[in-house]
């Protein structure tokens, strides 16, 4: 983390060689260096965000919630008649059905809300603090991949977890009483394995490759109006 903290420094402190290269007053290399600064750190990062919704927009809210009713009124449905015909009998294979109606839903929204992040992610990289925050969340993992990573697991897990509960309770209609309680010593456990150091290093290379291009750039830039600068 100190060495990309180290080369996020040295981009803005080439950055400013750079600027005071090219132009004649102290009052206009800061001029230029706060518009930069401005630029950098409020305005663009918003427009990656803006790019985003733009150009790989989410499922609205409202649609969302209409389709999560519609899925809960059918169960309703589903039940009541259960509860006239069979008093309950298959409740909770109902109940189960209706969970994975709306982890359907749930995963539509989920999957275009990641795609929604990256883009943001790879617009925000055009710029020297992008970079950075991508190279830093990547090794503390709390970056998107780090994200996706988890989710999968739980939606692996939830897979696994549901179509045991199905058919423990299929051996319960079937009057296996005795195997179904068996079953539940073996009730599946939710484990993750943590991603380990040169994982996340891996992951982060790509900003702090851009981040050392950014900074060979301006040190050439400054390098060059240098030699051109009129004393």
């Amino acid at each position: 983390m100190f060495m990309i903290s180290a080369l996020y420094l040295l981009a803005f402190l080439n950055l400013g060689t750079l600027v005071s290269c090219k132009t004649q007053t102290p009052a206009l290399s800061l001029l230029i260096l706060l518009s930069l600064w401005i630029w950098l750190i409020v305005v663009h990062p918003k427009l990656s965000v803006f790019a985003a919704e733009k150009f790989a927009p989410v499922e609205s809210e409202a649609r969302m919630g209409q389709q999560l009713r519609q899925v809960f009124e059918d169960y309703q449905q589903k039940k009541q008649k259960d509860q006239k015909e069979t008093g309950g009998r298959y409740g909770l294979l109902l109940f189960i059905q209706e969970a994975k109606e709306n982890k359907k839903l749930y995963d539509k929204f989920l999957n275009q809300f990641a795609q929604q992040a990256r883009v943001a992610d790879w617009v925000s990289k055009v710029s020297p603090v992008g970079c950075y925050d991508s190279a830093m969340t990547a090794v503390a993992k709390t970056d998107l991949a780090s994200h996706d990573r988890w989710l999968n697991s739980v939606r692996s897990f939830w897979s696994v977890y549901t179509a045991f509960h199905e058919a423990r309770q299929q051996k319960r209609l079937e009057g296996k009483k005795q195997e179904a309680d068996e079953m539940k010593k073996n009730t599946p456990q939710f484990v993750m394995t943590s991603e380990s150091i040169s994982e996340s290093l891996h992951r982060a290379m790509p900003g702090i490759a851009m981040l050392v291009f950014f900074n060979i750039i301006f040190f050439m830039l400054a390098y060059l109006f240098f030699l051109r600068y009129e004393v």
